[in-house]
């Protein structure tokens, strides 16, 4: 049973596996309180990325951001805009660090190339909606 446990929690510090060639991310199951504290400490984690490019995917944002420190995890945003002269996709992102030193290092650098485009970094904040008390999630 000891074996057991050290072998979990070895598993959880390290917040992946591989087996048979697929990566498996290992996050501990958080409920109540720890769970409460642990989205608070991802809002000082995540950055907002803009102007990413459309051949650019998840796993292509997070490896670039891994220049400032381990990604736990990100994701990118279709945003479509059509209108009667020209249709166009923008898109955006956040990225989550496991630390949240490595985020303000991030924002710090305001940018990052990837293949002659600037994506620009931007701290992200929940702002609440003055009129409905709903969160919206966005940037300064």
């Amino acid at each position: 049973m000891l074996g057991e446990k050290t072998e979990f929690n070895r598993l959880i510090t390290a917040g992946s596996y591989v087996f048979r060639g697929r990566k498996f991310f290992v996050k501990p199951f958080l409920q109540g309180k720890e769970l409460q504290k642990y989205k608070e400490g991802i809002q000082k984690r995540r950055v907002f990325v803009h102007n990413i490019p459309n051949r650019m995917n998840n796993d292509d944002l997070g490896i670039l951001f891994d220049c400032f420190g381990a990604v736990e995890d990100s994701y990118i945003i279709r945003s479509n805009q059509s209108n009667r002269y020209k249709s166009s996709s923008k898109k955006y992102g956040y990225v989550i660090f496991y630390k949240e030193e490595d985020a303000q290092k991030a924002i710090q650098a305001k940018k990052l190339m990837y293949k002659s485009i600037k994506l620009i970094i931007l701290p992200f904040e929940k702002k609440q909606d003055q009129s409905s008390g709903r969160s919206h999630l966005h940037s300064h």
